[in-house]
């Protein structure tokens, strides 16, 4: 099996940049330059700011399932220990 490329041969290199009339996009494309270090900037507080509220949450959540629980292994056990009078 063998590539066949003769139609390589003819080929030339293309030029990096379209010649012809500037488009609004690429006109503007300049200036779009720092927008995304400004997103970013802005972005990353928000989503440690959503972090840190997650594991707040998780934290209360786990705070005050601990005297629930603590209050039902109580009452298991006087059950179990009234059970044997």
């Amino acid at each position: 099996m063998s590539l066949n490329l003769s139609h390589l041969h003819g080929m030339t290199r293309r030029p990096a940049r379209r010649s012809g009339p500037v488009t609004p996009t690429a006109r503007r494309r300049g200036r779009d330059r720092g927008s995304m270090a400004a997103m970013c900037a802005v972005m990353i507080p928000v989503f440690i700011g959503f972090g840190a509220l997650a594991i707040n949450q998780g934290y209360y959540t786990y705070r005050s399932q601990l005297p629930r629980q603590t209050v039902q292994s109580a009452a298991l056990a006087a059950a179990d220990k009234l059970s044997t009078y």
